[in-house]
């Protein structure tokens, strides 16, 4: 059995709770994780690499990014169902999944916790899936306190002592003897609907440290594609300058529709993390163009390079006002992300 790990920063942090739940257990762990995005690059990861084998043991944890995007207008509805297609995928791999439920600071401190909380936990009881929500097991250990500032070293990330990080990793352990496959349960959001993803436009394979992905450059031209869906792009940044990507969906038949979005680190986020180096996004189709993009027959999907000055939609972390956008030479495409109705 192989235990695959897909979350945000919390999980790659050096010192974190991945490091010691790793050093826990004699189980082979492939961390899987990227920070700064959703469960968009959850689905992502698994549809690429495609090593999750039956019996193999997925542990989710982007409750935190998703609701850090929901605060960012993402809808409610939307963080949902891309959750509710990785659950259908881990099923249809026969994995066993449980789900790591992390809280930002400010969520912590709030007088009621989100409705976000609530309806994750539905979905995920509705598909038999075992979860430790770090903030409901801390306060009911503790008379109902909340966690205090101290287990925390900045918003979004807890902090990396031995006894906030033992408390995290031993929670999720205690999840893995008795996780089971997701149930054979009615959808809730996708309408029967499963993840596919598209890279066989690819070209090229992009290799650092953490990842090996296909990768194709610009301009594009994608035919082809499942009938279904677009809800996800995925790209790497340009470390370098000002650049923006123009991304089209040509219908064979009635107007075409279009958006551009940015592919800028903010310059606080490049100096912190990515040192210059060129970073792995997944851009939310549904949430920058507020409708969806279906495709069907003959419709042809193009990318290529924007050019025009002005604001572009921008995913967490990701420059919105572009002054002089260069021409995106070295942004990478490495895959499309749909939702199509499941085969019986």
């Amino acid at each position: 059995m192989t235990i695959h790990i897909y979350g945000g920063s919390n999980s790659l942090l050096k010192n974190g709770w991945a490091k010691y739940f790793t050093e826990s257990i004699s189980e082979p762990v492939l961390n899987r994780s990227i920070g700064a995005t959703t469960t968009l690059m959850a689905l992502y990861r698994a549809l690429d690499i495609s090593d999750m084998q039956p019996g193999d043991l997925v542990i989710w944890e982007y409750a935190l990014n998703d609701f850090s995007h929901i605060s960012r207008d993402y809808r409610l509805d939307a963080v949902l169902r891309n959750l509710e297609l990785f659950i259908v995928l881990c099923r249809k791999r026969k994995c066993r999944l449980v789900a790591a439920i992390f809280t930002p600071i400010e969520e912590e401190r709030a007088p009621e916790r989100h409705p976000y909380y609530a309806r994750l936990t539905e979905m995920l009881s509705h598909y038999g899936v075992s979860y430790f929500d770090v903030s409901a097991v801390y306060r009911a250990l503790s008379n109902g306190i909340a966690m205090t500032p101290d287990y925390y070293f900045e918003p979004l990330h807890y902090a990396l002592d031995a006894y906030v990080m033992e408390f995290i990793s031993d929670g999720v352990t205690g999840l893995c003897d008795g996780a089971t496959c997701p149930a054979d349960a009615a959808s809730l959001y996708i309408d029967g609907r499963e993840p596919v993803l598209v890279t066989d436009f690819c070209t090229a394979r992009f290799k650092n440290s953490i990842v090996d992905l296909p990768a194709a450059r610009l301009p594009l031209s994608i035919g082809n594609l499942p009938f279904g869906e677009v809800i996800g792009l995925f790209c790497m940044t340009d470390p370098i300058g000002e650049t923006g990507v123009r991304c089209g969906l040509d219908h064979q038949r009635g107007a075409g529709e279009w958006f551009r979005f940015s592919t800028t680190v903010v310059d606080r986020y490049d100096k912190m993390v990515t040192g210059g180096k060129p970073t792995l996004k997944a851009v939310s189709v549904e949430h920058a163009t507020r409708s969806p993009w279906i495709v069907g027959p003959g419709d042809v999907l193009t990318i290529a390079p924007a050019l025009g000055r002005g604001e572009y939609y921008a995913e967490a972390l990701v420059q919105r006002s572009l002054l002089k956008p260069k021409l995106a030479s070295d942004v990478l495409i490495t895959g499309i992300l749909l939702a199509v109705q499941a085969k019986s």
